[in-house]
């Protein structure tokens, strides 16, 4: 099953459409950087696996950077968290509520939606685990996602795609 039909069941439409577009465009430059100079790039010899990759690292990029870093994110202020059972005032339809402000995973609102929270990050983290071991298992470093343009992406994949000849 191609990456793209796994992610439309799992993310939104919205975020598919970026992923794909993003894919089309770099794959497209990708294409072209190929076509101007066939010698330099002559190590690459399957084009899907290219764009398998672009997809891949799109992806990285995109969902699984950001979910790791709401993990830091939590982490760091659950550590950190010098406003655990403070109490504050807030403003509500022009009346004065006292609220307790609690941050971090095991206090934040009611039983439910701390143990709501605790079960995403969790799960943030699984999806993190399961994805660094699919790239393991293909023997393929997160840092060859690590580039600003098609050129760059391509140096770094060089070693790896010419390691498999």
């Amino acid at each position: 099953m191609q990456l793209k039909t796994k992610l439309s069941k799992v993310l939104s439409k919205s975020l598919c459409k970026e992923i794909f577009s993003e894919c089309k465009l770099k794959f497209d430059k990708y294409k072209e950087i190929k076509q101007k100079d066939k010698l330099k790039y002559s190590w690459i010899s399957d084009d899907k696996f290219i764009f398998d990759l672009i997809e891949i690292s799109i992806f990285y990029r995109r969902v699984i950077l950001p979910m790791n870093d709401t993990i830091e994110f939590f982490h760091m202020i659950d550590d950190n968290s010098k406003l655990k059972s403070e109490q504050t005032e807030i403003q509500v339809n022009h009346k004065s509520v006292r609220r307790k402000i609690v941050i971090g995973a095991q206090k934040i609102g009611s039983s439910d939606e701390e143990y709501e929270l605790e079960v995403n990050i969790i799960e943030l983290q699984k999806i993190i685990n399961d994805f660094d071991s699919v790239l393991r298992i293909i023997n393929i470093p997160s840092k060859i996602f690590q580039y600003e343009s098609i050129d760059q992406f391509l140096e770094n994949l060089k070693p790896l795609l010419e390691g498999i000849k």
